[in-house]
């Protein structure tokens, strides 16, 4: 299978509700997986058909406040396993602030180096050279 991803995705976790579904007021709450430029990954206790057009509001703790938007539902993965009741579904970006959406993966990509390079200065030096 070809990957079809044009912009890394960047682990973040935080919450997502579902304001509404093509319109109709709706009460929905997932878990916040990954998100990239052009969208967001995330756990979903419901399932929500491919197409279908929601609003969103996202939340998490590297985000100063929520992130809103209205965003398409691009795939629906059933659940991995018998022990697992969640849905993996990938939202594509319709209508978001894409400065906010920027901004966010700008910080989590400087929290990564960071943590990357803190990893590295800290190794122990495990041979000793002639």
């Amino acid at each position: 299978m070809q990957e079809r991803r044009g912009y890394d995705r960047l682990r973040v976790d935080g919450d997502i509700r579902i304001i509404s579904q093509n319109g109709s007021p709706v009460a929905f709450k997932a878990s916040l997986d990954n998100i990239s430029f052009v969208g967001f990954g995330m756990f979903a206790a419901e399932k929500i058909e491919p197409e279908t057009i929601v609003e969103f509001e996202l939340t998490a703790p590297i985000l100063e406040r929520p992130l809103q938007g209205t965003g398409r539902i691009k795939y629906v993965n059933a659940p991995q396993s018998q022990r697992s009741t969640f849905y993996t579904v990938g939202v594509e970006f319709v209508d978001t602030n894409k400065d906010i959406v920027t901004h966010v993966i700008k910080r989590l990509q400087a929290k990564m180096a960071e943590a990357m390079q803190s990893r590295n200065s800290a190794r122990p030096l495990d041979f000793m050279p002639f």
